[in-house]
């Protein structure tokens, strides 16, 4: 009997010990200067450049509104200050054992991630390449560039591989902001209910007071004793939103914008600029028995489909710009 259990006892303790640590650190004398791809101040990152297999290179760099994406659109303030943290706090969690070495190398090389990063002046502050998470998710393979060595790094704040930092699209990585300005800059709001024009009209700015008037004059507008309390604070309403999602080259987006909106929003700046917006709610789109007719009913409706007058298209939730659509009564005293 004991002959036979002591056998199976060492096997188990000998399984027990691979399982452990078939993924630990291995105690090498490796010199590892080739891990110092960590920049150790984010203020000097100017520049990120993501190159991942199959996808459109992504650059980001800083511009003095916050970062860019291509040097065109606004990039994600969220997604970057991530991105950053990552680049600055990364930490050598362990190296990799050597039984490992060719599995790593093999798959840097077919999916790894080329991540390079540059100061003011041009100068590279880090390259190296983004390779696969390790067995358990607890850190991520990457390699200098140009390096023989490969590394485990962790981020020690953050639990799991590093990998999905680097693995954003061009959608993900992009601001979602749809409005952002100074509402004291602000000269003229035009709202106008396209099925409700009774209800629509036009604010403009009189010295450092507002006046409002009807699109469509009626019995009850033409009376109208407008609240200038009402107006400043409605008009301090116009300051930030943003959006949902991109909807932007989704199907039947192009058919939809030309097609009558439930809102027509348009924003006159005092340095000449005008901002446009078109609202489609979208229970207009899901069920066809929808009644939205004037302002009133858009309490009903959770979203809507968003054309601005820069070419993008967004979905915007109601209860981020619910306070922008106002029945004109409302501003009566």
């Amino acid at each position: 009997m004991l002959k036979t259990i002591l056998p199976l006892l060492i096997l188990i303790l000998l399984g027990g010990i691979y399982f452990y640590t078939k993924d630990d650190p291995q105690d090498t004398s490796i010199d590892l200067d080739d891990r110092d791809f960590v920049v150790e101040d984010r203020e000097i990152i100017d520049i990120i450049v993501i190159k991942r297999p199959g996808y459109p290179e992504m650059h980001l760099s800083k511009s003095n509104d916050g970062w860019l994406l291509n040097q065109r659109k606004k990039a994600s303030p969220h997604v970057v200050k991530n991105l950053l943290s990552v680049l600055t706090q990364m930490k050598l969690d362990y190296i990799p054992p050597k039984t490992k070495y060719t599995k790593i190398m093999k798959d840097i090389k077919l999916l790894g991630i080329d991540v390079t990063t540059y100061d003011k002046s041009g100068k590279v502050l880090s390259d190296f390449i983004v390779g696969k998470n390790n067995n358990i998710e607890s850190g991520t393979y990457c390699l200098k560039k140009g390096a023989k060595q490969p590394y485990v790094m962790i981020v020690p704040s953050v639990g799991g591989g590093i990998r999905n930092y680097f693995t954003h699209t061009d959608v993900d990585l992009r601001d979602k902001t749809v409005l952002d300005i100074n509402s004291n800059d602000i000269i003229k709001v035009t709202v106008d209910y396209k099925k409700d024009r009774a209800n629509s009209f036009v604010i403009t700015k009189e010295g450092t007071s507002y006046n409002i008037k009807p699109i469509v004059p009626t019995t009850s507008t033409n009376q109208l004793k407008q609240n200038q309390n009402v107006l400043t604070a409605y008009i301090k309403d116009f300051k930030k939103f943003g959006a949902e999602s991109f909807m932007t080259g989704k199907p039947g987006m192009d058919s939809l914008s030309r097609t009558m909106p439930f809102v027509e929003l348009a924003i006159d700046m005092k340095d000449g600029s005008q901002l446009g917006f078109s609202f489609y709610p979208v229970t207009d789109i899901l069920n066809l028995d929808a009644t939205l007719r004037t302002v009133n009913d858009l309490k009903q409706i959770d979203r809507y489909n968003m054309f601005a007058s820069d070419g993008e298209a967004y979905m915007v939730q109601h209860r981020l710009v619910k306070k922008l659509f106002k029945p004109i009564l409302h501003f009566d005293i």
